[in-house]
């Protein structure tokens, strides 16, 4: 898994990938909001009891 912060003027967005051929835990302390993902099934928001899809990709924003 892979998984980074990106901030610009005070935005806030976290990208996750997972390189896994099976579900593992989603690295977050708090809720996010699905900007983008690498599966058409997943969006609103996620939290830290969310797993991520073998090989899903997400874009998250902190959900405030």
């Amino acid at each position: 898994m892979l998984a980074y912060v990106r901030e610009c003027d005070g935005e806030r967005t976290v990208v996750v990938l997972s390189f896994r051929d099976r579900p593992v835990a989603l690295p977050v302390d708090a809720p996010h909001r699905v900007l983008c993902s690498s599966t058409l099934r997943r969006d609103g928001v996620v939290d830290a009891g969310t797993e991520l899809e073998p090989h899903e990709g997400l874009v998250l924003a902190p959900d405030v």
